[in-house]
């Protein structure tokens, strides 16, 4: 499997494990005590951030014109880690891991 297609399959489980966890954590903040108001407050932050920040994004990347930079940088990051770690590019995984383990 090429760099590229790799990095696609890494991006939609990404962003899916990401709507996953997103779509339940009202439900264990409330589980755990926090208010319906700081819910809504905190992902109500994000989705504003999001409306702000991305056309700001775009319009820096438009004018720097860095699309194919932009990609050619995320391969070379892919294949540093992998370097790196020696291990299929998991490293920064494990490392996660582990320091959330304690």
């Amino acid at each position: 499997m090429s760099v590229v297609n790799r990095l696609r399959v890494f991006n939609f489980l990404y962003f899916a494990m990401f709507a996953l966890f997103l779509s339940f954590l009202p439900v264990y903040a409330a589980k755990v005590g926090i208010s319906g108001t700081h819910i809504g407050f905190v992902l109500g932050v994000g989705s504003f951030v999001s409306i702000v920040s991305q056309p700001l994004w775009g319009m820096v990347s438009d004018r720097t014109k860095t699309i194919k930079n932009g990609r050619r940088l995320g391969i070379r990051r892919i294949r540093r880690s992998r370097a790196v770690s020696g291990n299929g590019g998991h490293g920064a995984a494990r490392t996660a891991a582990r320091r959330l383990s304690g």
